[in-house]
């Protein structure tokens, strides 16, 4: 079977990324083929994209690609779209541009202009365009995909979708320290500092920030928690991905201070500690240094020197610090991987693209999609503790999101909690074991 869509556009590349995204993502058992208006036959199941409605109005879909606005409007309860992409004209198939919306979203149009314009958004949600009127924690495009499938399931019965499969989280730990370093005690303390001064209109939370301050800096608790991690979620019969840091020769007074400091060229227990969890089925990825987001070169030492020390195949990635440059790092990842797991927030939960599955990004300059996988990290530790003003209630919010995923096709994400986190410094392993037995509870895992 075969679903046409007929438009009058010029240039359909985004919208046969959208489809082909849409329809593996579905589970459609069709092709969608795009076709011109004026080749267009009433043979096959038919909907039509163009400005206007005259042809077949109750199977068109109005065409506002042409809209670049940074507005978002709400046209239902949980239903956002980019101002003036709805249509006035009556008896459409649907009154707004649910393509459009879907692509710029999924390829972060607004990430990609905004870095081309000279300003970088370094993966902080508070630093995008769209943030004032985003529900980050809202999968919008999946929404979009739902709302596209029963629009033709009900206009063309004759065409089938697949069963979805069950949602799945990948656990995984961003290996950043394995002991307590100058460079560790110089940031977290930063940080520490930088919240008690944010606080100061809140005695309690400022002296509670003065004390984890005071903690942070003279105390020396141990950092190798690979025990304790493989233990918990061994009690769930999961296995998670543990990202690991790869350090080459000469580094910048930059690199020192943001990069970790182990060396897995000559630290043998690491490497040992490491092989024996892939022998009992845990991962390992590459956790990019935080140079090689733009650096093609480094990137391919790390990844090779990471392969050689553990004697595998390295496939998954997620660069330190969550850097992404749009014009140089999706380019690496093509080249070097088949799964990355960068694409989420530094400072707040939710969906960066807008999705809940994996999907394959699109190549602005080339027009087309890449053929790697991303896993959206919609979560991670220092959301409820480093960027949240309550913990408990962003831990509930995030419960809430992974319950969520349910209500998806193919929902594919990742969670991240940093494996130095279980340590006394930071306690903030217990709010992972809590989400584990949520996620258990709601069959999430």
């Amino acid at each position: 079977m075969k679903l046409v869509l007929a438009t009058d556009l010029e240039d359909t590349s985004w919208l046969a990324y959208v489809l082909e995204e849409f329809r593996i993502i579905q589970n459609a058992s069709f092709e969608i083929m795009i076709s011109r208006l004026e080749h267009t036959s009433s043979e096959l199941p038919t909907i039509y994209y163009h400005a206007s409605s005259t042809t077949s109005p109750k199977h068109c879909i109005p065409n506002r690609s042409s809209v670049y606005s940074k507005t978002l409007i709400s046209v239902d309860n949980h239903i956002f779209i980019f101002k003036d992409t709805q249509s006035e004209d009556p008896g459409l198939l649907i009154n707004y541009d649910i393509l459009w919306n879907s692509f710029l979203f999924i390829s972060r149009y607004w990430e990609y202009k905004t870095e081309l314009s000279g300003k970088l958004i370094n993966s902080y949600f508070n630093n995008h365009p769209l943030h004032d009127t985003w529900p980050v924690q809202v999968p919008i495009v999946n929404i979009y995909f739902n709302i596209l499938q029963s629009l033709i399931q009900n206009t063309f019965p004759e065409l089938n979708f697949g069963q979805s499969k069950t949602p799945q989280i990948e656990l995984s730990h961003d290996l950043d320290y394995i002991d307590k370093t100058v460079q560790l005690r110089i940031k977290q303390s930063a940080f520490h500092a930088y919240n008690a001064l944010k606080s100061l209109p809140h005695i309690g939370r400022f002296f509670g920030n003065v004390r984890k301050l005071t903690r942070f800096l003279f105390t020396t608790p141990g950092y190798w928690n690979f025990d304790y991690w493989q233990n918990t979620e061994d009690r769930y019969r999961k296995t998670s991905v543990f990202y690991v840091f790869v350090r080459t020769n000469g580094r910048t007074l930059k690199q020192w201070l943001l990069d970790p400091s182990y060396d897995i060229r000559t630290n043998t227990s690491l490497v040992k500690t490491l092989k024996g969890l892939k022998a009992k089925g845990w991962e390992i990825g590459l956790h990019g240094s935080f140079a090689s987001a733009r650096d093609t070169q480094l990137l391919k030492e790390e990844k090779q020197t990471l392969e050689k020390a553990l004697g595998c195949n390295i496939e998954k990635t997620r660069q330190h610090w969550l850097q992404y440059f749009e014009t140089v790092t999706p380019d690496t990842h093509q080249q070097l991987f088949q799964f990355d797991s960068t694409l989420g927030w530094n400072d707040h939960p939710g969906f960066r693209s807008g999705i809940c599955s994996r999907y394959r990004p699109y190549d602005f300059k080339n027009k087309r999609r890449y053929n790697y996988w991303v896993t959206p990290q919609v979560l991670m530790d220092s959301h409820l503790y480093d960027y949240a003003d309550n913990t408990e209630n962003r831990l509930a919010a995030a419960k809430e999101m992974l319950k969520s995923l349910k209500g998806y096709s193919n929902s594919y994400v990742s969670i991240s909690w940093h494996p130095r986190t279980a340590s006394p410094d930071y306690g903030w392993n217990r709010s992972y074991e809590e989400l584990l037995q949520f996620c258990a509870h709601e069959d999430l895992l």
